[in-house]
């Protein structure tokens, strides 16, 4: 049963969070609890039913996490949700709302949720371990659209990334340009998209790399299996920059490397067999 609702505000999409306090006082006329971050304790403290808690506990006191935002909002819970191992379902309040599941006219379908008449969508997250000299140095959060690695302040400036695929670390390629994404079929339609990757199906396992602006008259995108571990090796003299899913930045320097390859964990999406993947992609994703 969905008893238990953490709700994740978004201020910036939400001016004076109006909108999340409507969706608060539906969830509460169902007869659920809800559960917001300390931080919007202002927002809230008029209404009756809602319990407050800091960001390192909120997590572990909820069945399903309700993100009214857009989709960076959505990640970036999903991201927190995955590690606990509860659903997520986006209402969106942002411009494209890729991932939300609801618009801002569809809220009285959250009774569906409360009920139990959903399915859940699991996609696949990336897990990334960045390495100095040979030795783990740092396991990052998992990621559910990609990992990027890029040159550090000017973007124009040029950097080298070796690929090596599997335990045999058999070489794929050298990657000469302003860097290579290695992203989720969640992820195809985000960034990998609009550096010419090719659209994935989401309930796919696979890992896409897509190279950045290169230097290469033959360098492409290219798809592994989920199963694969990509060692991504900073062959240059620059120093290079990594991110999972637009944070958590890091840098390896010449010489260092970051493992990407399938995490553990996986985040659920709450669907109510509304539209398809490929609706959605033609709705939302369009040329209009």
């Amino acid at each position: 049963m969905m008893d238990n609702i953490i709700v994740i505000p978004n201020e910036y999409k939400d001016e004076g969070l109006k909108y999340t306090r409507e969706i608060v006082k539906i969830v509460l006329l169902n007869s659920k609890k809800v559960f917001l971050p300390e931080e919007y304790r202002e927002y809230f403290c008029d209404i009756d039913g809602v319990t407050l808690k800091s960001e390192s506990e909120l997590f572990e006191e909820g069945d399903i996490a309700l993100v009214a935002g857009g989709d960076g909002s959505i990640i970036h819970t999903a991201r927190k949700a995955a590690l606990v191992g509860i659903p997520i379902i986006g209402i969106n309040l942002g411009r494209l709302g890729y991932l939300a599941e609801l618009e801002l006219e569809d809220i009285h379908m959250l009774s569906d949720v409360f009920e139990g008449k959903f399915k859940l969508e699991k996609r696949m997250m990336l897990s990334y371990e960045i390495y100095k000299n040979d030795s783990r140095v740092l396991v990052g959060k998992p990621a559910l659209n990609d990992i990027v690695l890029t040159s550090i302040g000017n973007t124009n400036r040029v950097v080298d990334i070796e690929l090596h695929v599997g335990k045999e670390e058999a070489f794929a390629g050298l990657f000469k340009g302003n860097g290579i994404i290695a992203s989720t079929p969640t992820g195809s339609t985000a960034y990998a998209l609009a550096a010419g990757g090719p659209i994935v199906d989401p309930l796919l396992e696979c890992i896409n790399i897509v190279p950045l602006c290169t230097h290469s008259l033959t360098a492409r995108p290219m798809i592994f299996g989920a199963d694969s571990a990509l060692k991504l090796v900073n062959a240059g003299r620059v120093d290079i920059n990594v991110s999972a899913d637009g944070s958590d930045e890091y840098t390896i320097e010449p010489g260092e490397h970051v493992v990407v390859k399938k995490s553990v964990y996986a985040a659920e999406l709450v669907r109510l067999n509304q539209s398809s993947f490929y609706e959605v992609l033609k709705h939302k994703m369009a040329d209009k």
